[in-house]
This record gives C-alpha cells, sequence and structure tokens, in this order.
C-alpha cells in the first residue's frame, strides 16, 4: 500500500505538474495581481527577451562584456598578470554584460560562469530553487544549439577556468547534497544538478550528445533519419558502422559530423570503451567504505549473458538510490549519482541487446520489465510509493500459472510507468519549463530528452509485446482508422482535434 507520506507527494506533483501545462499552454487566469512563477511570459517581455538572445549570438563574446579578476578580498581588477597576488588570490572570468544582466531580470539567466554563482543564488531559496532548476534546461540549448548564446563566444578566451568552473561546482553540489532530507525530496533534480554542473570526476554525458549530434544531421539531411530513430532508440556498436557507411556519398560538412558521431557511438557501445568505464567505476565505488558493496554489482563483463547483466545493473541502480539517501557523505552521493548515469547507459545497451529477440517469452519480457521497474526508481524517474505499486501488482516469483486478470493488471501499471516518469520530470523542472519554453519551443523537448537517457527506453517496447500478448489470449483488440492493433494509449494529456495521418515510414 502507498503511505500517506507518498500520497501528499503525488498530489503536490499533479498539483504543480496541472499548473505547468496550464502555463505552457497559456490557459492560467488573467489579471492577478502578481505573476505566478507558471504564468507564461508576456508578448512584451517575450519580444525584448528573444532580442537580446538574437544579440548575444551575434556578439563574438556572446553574454559577456569584458575579462577580469574577482579577488578574495571582494575587489574586481583588470585581466593582468598577479593582479590578486596580493589581495589574498582569485578567480579569473568574464563579467556579465548589460544585455545578459537585462535577460536575467526578465526571467533568463544564460551563460551562467557556475564559478561566479554564489551559494544564495544557486540554491534560491525563496523560489522552489528556481535558479537551480533552470541550469539543466540552460544547459539543454546551450547544447542543442551550436552553444546558444555562446554561439560565437565559445572561443572568447578567459571567459572561464575549466579548474575554476570544476572546484566551483564541486563546492555548490557539496552543500547542495549534504541536505540529506532535500535530496529525498527532489532526487531527480539532484541527479540532474550532478548531471549540468562540472565537478571533479564528473563527465559529459556522452549518450545525450550523441542524440544531439544525429538530430543535427538530420535537420542538414533528412535521409539520415532512420539512424537518427536508431541512435535514439536502439544504439549498439553496429550503428557506427551504418552511419559511416551511410555517410561515404555525403558533402564534407555532413560526412564529417556523421563520421564524429560513429566515433562517439564506438566509445559509448563498442566493447573497448564499456569495459573501460566499468572497470573505472567499479574501481570507483570499491575504493570508499559506504559504496565498497555496491562495486559488487558491476562484477561481470561485456560477454556476461544479457540478462545477467540487467539484474546486476537494476539492482545496482536501485541500491544506488537507496545509499543516496542514507546517511553519507556528500562527496559520496557525487559519486554513486556518476556511477547511476554510467549505468543507465550500460543498462540501454543490454536492453536492446536482449530485446532484438523477437522470440522472448512472456516470462522473459515479465522478467526484463520488472528489471527496468527497479532502475527506473533508481534513476529517479518514479516515487517509492509508484515503485511499490508496481510491485505489489507482479505475479509472484515462480508462480505456475497467472490469471488474465492480474496479467492485465501488471500490463495496465506498466502503462503508467512513462507517464508517471513525465510527471516527475516536468515537476522538477516546472518553472523553468515554462519560461523556456515560451522563449524557444525547442525547450519543451527538455523532458523527451531527459527520458530517452533512462531506463524507460524499453518500456514501450516490452509493454507493446506484452499488450499483443494478453489481445491474443483475449481477443480484445482496438481499431484505429481501420488499422487493428493490440493496444494504443494516449501520452500526452489534452485534446487535439483534427486528422488522424498514420505514416508508412520514420519520414
Amino acid at each position: 500500500m502507498i503511505n500517506s507520506v507518498n500520497l501528499v507527494e503525488r498530489q503536490n506533483h499533479r498539483r504543480i505538474i496541472a499548473t505547468v501545462w496550464a502555463g505552457m499552454l497559456g490557459l492560467l487566469a488573467c489579471g492577478a495581481s502578481a505573476q505566478s512563477p507558471f504564468d507564461p511570459p508576456g508578448a512584451q517581455v517575450l519580444s525584448e527577451a528573444r532580442a537580446l538572445v538574437q544579440s548575444m549570438i551575434d556578439n563574438p563574446r556572446g553574454p559577456y562584456s569584458r575579462i577580469r579578476w574577482y579577488c578574495n578580498d571582494g575587489t574586481v581588477q583588470p585581466p593582468q598578470a598577479f593582479a590578486c597576488s596580493e589581495r589574498g588570490g582569485g578567480r579569473q572570468h568574464a563579467e556579465y554584460s548589460d544585455q545578459r544582466r537585462r535577460l536575467a531580470e526578465l526571467g533568463w539567466s544564460t551563460g551562467t560562469i557556475i564559478a561566479a554563482l554564489t551559494w544564495d543564488e544557486f540554491y534560491d531559496a525563496g523560489r522552489r530553487q528556481q535558479r537551480l532548476r533552470e541550469l539543466a534546461l540552460e544547459k539543454y540549448l546551450t547544447d542543442i544549439d551550436d552553444g546558444w548564446v555562446l554561439r560565437r563566444a565559445r572561443d572568447y578566451r578567459g571567459r572561464v577556468q575549466i579548474e575554476g568552473e570544476e572546484a566551483a561546482g564541486q563546492k555548490l553540489l557539496l552543500q547542495l547534497l549534504d541536505n540529506r532530507r532535500w535530496v529525498e525530496q527532489n532526487f531527480l533534480l539532484a541527479r540532474e544538478s550532478v548531471r549540468t554542473l562540472p565537478h571533479r570526476g564528473g563527465a559529459e554525458d556522452a549518450t545525450r550528445d550523441a542524440r544531439r549530434d544525429a538530430i543535427d544531421i538530420v535537420e542538414r539531411d533528412s535521409s539520415f533519419e532512420r539512424l537518427r530513430v536508431e541512435v535514439h532508440t536502439t544504439p549498439s556498436a553496429a550503428t557506427a558502422g551504418r552511419i559511416r557507411a551511410w555517410a561515404q556519398s555525403k558533402p564534407a560538412e555532413i560526412n564529417n559530423a556523421a563520421l564524429a558521431l560513429g566515433a562517439k557511438l564506438d566509445a559509448l557501445y563498442g566493447t573497448a570503451g564499456r569495459r573501460e568505464r566499468l572497470a573505472e567505476q567499479r574501481t570507483r565505488l570499491a575504493a570508499q567504505p559506504s559504496t565498497g558493496r555496491l562495486a559488487e554489482y558491476l562484477e561481470f563483463t561485456v560477454q556476461t549473458p544479457a540478462d545477467e547483466r540487467l539484474a546486476k545493473l537494476a539492482g545496482l541502480l536501485r541500491d544506488a538510490r537507496t545509499t543516496i539517501q542514507s546517511p553519507v557523505r556528500a562527496i559520496d552521493r557525487i559519486l554513486l549519482f556518476d556511477v547511476i548515469g554510467e549505468a543507465e547507459n550500460e543498462l540501454t545497451v543490454t536492453v536492446a541487446e536482449l530485446l532484438q529477440s523477437e522470440q522472448l517469452s512472456r516470462t522473459q519480457l515479465l522478467f526484463v520489465a520488472e528489471q527496468l521497474v527497479d532502475a527506473t526508481f533508481g534513476a529517479g524517474l518514479t516515487t517509492e510509493g509508484e515503485r511499490d505499486a508496481l510491485r505489489s501488482a507482479w505475479p509472484a516469483t515462480g508462480t505456475a500459472t497467472v490469471g488474465i486478470g492480474d496479467y492485465a493488471r501488471v500490463i495496465g501499471y506498466l502503462r503508467r510507468l512513462p507517464q508517471w516518469a513525465v510527471g516527475s520530470a516536468r515537476y522538477s523542472f516546472a518553472e523553468p519549463l515554462v519560461r523556456y519554453s515560451a522563449l524557444d519551443s525547442r525547450a519543451n523537448a527538455f523532458v523527451d530528452d531527459l527520458l530517452r537517457s533512462s531506463p524507460l527506453v524499453g518500456i514501450a517496447e516490452i509493454t507493446r509485446r506484452l499488450a499483443k500478448d494478453l489481445a491474443d489470449l483475449t481477443g480484445v483488440t482496438q481499431n484505429i482508422n481501420g488499422r487493428i492493433g493490440a493496444a494504443a494509449f494516449g501520452l500526452n494529456p489534452g485534446v487535439a482535434v483534427g486528422n488522424l495521418r498514420i505514416f508508412e515510414t520514420a519520414e
């Protein structure tokens, strides 16, 4: 049974998510004395903000005006050698421009320099940590839009120092994750904060980078669409070879981009790259007393049977979250969030490998789904109450027969899992989703991008196969526009009126 705390938590989720949808659709009541953080910005504000963004895109210095030394005695000095040597030391980075400061006043803090971010600004205690929540949206637009406001400023010498950014990010994360109760209540936001902020030992999320590169290529050449779908849904070591073959006849610019993507996929899904990353994470876990037992989950090789690998990875994700929410050091929480990201990547490969077979039995499909339920919880996309509700619907291990009603109940819960995950993501990034989506519609895809990095990737295919099996058992089918199918259900709330078009191909 879901306890009262989880019920309250879910009710709060639903309340905020419903408000976000209303804000994004422009349906909130007008004329309030003060603007809600879920109200979409007005037309005049958006017009000014978009003009400011474009001016930064066109400016070789982007959202910055000049380089300065920020000394520990509180003074700001010109960019000359040893400017802070007699002032207690300091750090060098760019100064925000007047345009950037104005854009921040309007509600969008772009081109953020982590070394310039104070704790009070970062945590933003009085506004449900809105500043913290928007960092992921800012990074997303920067990643998908060739730098966005940094398009011409990425080579602006001295704008940031990577060592300073990592040290500042580490310091902020340690203070943030030292609050165990906050981490428990904001697990997904905590995980994404570790992904977003540079820190020691952290790495770029290569899986997301690869997907974004695939989108960039298909925007230049639509014939890449089938391969783009493969990169997003069932990537493997073989995908890189198919991309290289596709690129052979393409112009140099597209060919180079495709070859670079192929190299990323080799590192991500090739045997050597996977073996190296697993060994590194196993060593990092084993080195700390509070995480040492979790290293046992990574005692396998890439040649281990896929079902065994899946069970170990799901167990690692589940227990890593439990450990993060226990009384451990903040530095251990950073480590575990890093490990969760790597485990998700390996789990994606493993599930894709398992689902290559169309001959998986009902028992095997239920086994994979059961592991993904644990993994989805471990990734922070479902609450403990939602995970327990799914668990309560599951057939008991070793049960010889399962009733049709119980089988249908399991499938019904699996269908809810993506909706619960979307709800968690929208709850975690509610306010910036409203603002950034109004400024740039591409921000609407942020949640989809987040979920494609998660254990949810295989759930839809498993649910489809199980639903077809149930339809075969019961004889119940659905008819959409003259086509017979086993199951269909809506992924997004709301009503759309118009002609339903069904495409024969990915194009």
